[in-house]
Formats: structure tokens, sequence, C-alpha cells
């Protein structure tokens, strides 16, 4: 599943001109070793992708123009814990709208 999960990173990534995934922890995060539930991704309507039981977090650089970049940065964290992250709507969109 961490290939599943880096691939969906990368995916975003690419989209929205992000500059570099971070992995958190070099396997999974504490807490999850015993979770029996796979990570998995699903599409309930055409741009609000929804990421669940994630056990390797990763964090996505995306960085502003440079004609607008002050040297600030803003961490921007999709609700829902490691369960259901809404990746489009609470993570690509908003820095998406900040970096343009």
């Amino acid at each position: 599943m961490k290939s599943f999960i880096v691939m969906v990173s990368l995916l975003i990534a690419n989209l929205a001109h992000a500059q570099q995934v971070i992995e958190l922890y070099d396997g999974i995060a504490p807490g999850s070793e015993k979770w029996t539930w796979e990570e998995g991704s699903i599409e309930p309507a055409p741009g609000h992708q929804l990421v669940y039981n994630v056990t390797q977090p990763t964090i996505t650089v995306f960085k502003a123009n440079e004609d607008i970049r002050t040297g600030a940065a803003v961490l921007v964290a999709p609700g829902g814990a490691f369960h259901i992250l809404s990746m489009d709507n609470e993570g690509v969109l908003v820095p998406n709208s900040l970096t343009s």
C-alpha cells in the first residue's frame, strides 16, 4: 500500500505544481502497526477524491509562483485524521488558490 499512497501523492503533486513529497515516517505511522485495514481511495464525485486508512502519511510541498513568493509558509492538513482525508477540497485546492 505504500506505493499506492506515494503514487496518489505524486499524482496530486503533478496536478498541483507541487515540488516535493516528503514521507513523515520511515515505514508506517506509530500507532498503526497493528491495523488490519487497507489504505484506499475513492472519488464519490468528480474532483472530490477521498483517501482512507492512511498509515504512511506524507507532506506535499506547493511552492508559490516566484513573482508572489514572500518566504512565508502555510500548512494545510485535510481533515479526517488518518481514516478519511478529503484530498481535493481540503488538500490540493487550498494551496493551489494560495500559490497562483
